[in-house]
């Protein structure tokens, strides 16, 4: 087959059985391609030093698809390599400071909560997925956010003996495809754990409803996200609240790492930044109150 100019690096079969037509992902090199395989457009995926191993992934994805949620279906898996199938539709918007419509903001909540409803997964894939991946975030930060740490440092045996569930890790719209406002495929979940539902559930918050550049939460998009959560599980409020901060602070060191030469970098951080200046907790806490 022709050389593609988007071709990714190793490794792979060779002669490679698919051309690969465009990356998917921003990341330098690209670990997502779109491909034509046998005349069928296809998604390959690559390892990713930061996420699970393929193997992993592709076990997840079976459990996922278990389990009722819509995700793209296995075509081919060898080393180094998984091919899944290429679901047609839009994303939610971009990774933050989107104005997603109302209807896909319930929607995507009501998904993630039916994620964090699933049963626990068997023993052996629960044994491969990493727990509580925010920590480390939350250790790496100097002031002003040790008051953050202290809160948390208080709250740690409630947050130790809460349950872990299965978490996306990285819950944003543009993990999320939709044909209108159905959603018809969850996208990228290399970032899985298991943690604290809350702890995904703030992450969505931030990314679902953050108000850029103003920073805090719109209050419109947040009124729905809860209820659409709350209409399919409960949660933890108590959990939530020292979550927001956490979620923030873990975006923004996913932004802070990205190619100093890349566009969306200044944009993101500002963003992040005022999630992170604003007390979000009113007006989550508000809104539960209603």
């Amino acid at each position: 087959m022709p050389a593609s100019p988007h071709s990714p690096p190793l490794p792979l079969p060779s002669p490679a059985p698919w051309r690969v037509l465009a990356p998917l992902s921003p990341e330098q090199p690209p670990r997502t391609f779109l491909v034509d395989y046998r005349g069928r457009r296809c998604v390959l995926r690559l390892p990713h030093a930061e996420g699970l191993p393929l193997d992993t992934y592709a076990a997840l994805r079976d459990w996922l698809a278990a389990g009722g949620l819509p995700v793209q279906a296995p075509v081919l898996a060898g080393p180094g390599h998984l091919l899944l199938e290429h679901v047609a539709g839009e994303p939610a918007g971009p990774w933050v400071g989107a104005d997603v419509p109302p209807a896909r903001v319930a929607a995507a909540f009501a998904l993630l909560a039916r994620l964090h409803a699933l049963p626990a997964p068997p023993p052996a894939l629960a044994r491969r997925l990493p727990r509580d991946t925010w920590r480390p975030y939350l250790a790496a930060q100097r002031e002003p956010w040790g008051p953050l740490r202290a809160r948390l440092a208080a709250a740690g045996a409630a947050l130790d003996e809460a349950p872990r569930v299965v978490c996306h890790g990285d819950f944003h719209p543009a993990n999320l495809l939709f044909r209108d406002a159905v959603p018809v495929a969850l996208l990228d979940y290399e970032y899985a754990q298991l943690s604290l539902a809350e702890y995904d559930l703030a992450y969505a918050l931030l990314t679902f409803c953050g108000d850029w550049p103003r920073g805090g939460l719109r209050a419109a998009a947040l009124a729905t996200a809860l209820a659409a959560y709350a209409a399919e599980r409960g949660f933890s409020a108590a959990r939530l609240e020292p979550m927001l901060p956490v979620a923030a602070l873990a975006l923004r060191e996913w932004c802070a790492a990205l190619p100093a030469g890349d566009p969306r970098r200044p944009r993101l951080l500002e963003h992040v930044d005022g999630l992170l200046a604003a007390d979000l907790w009113p007006a989550v806490g508000a809104e539960l109150r209603t």
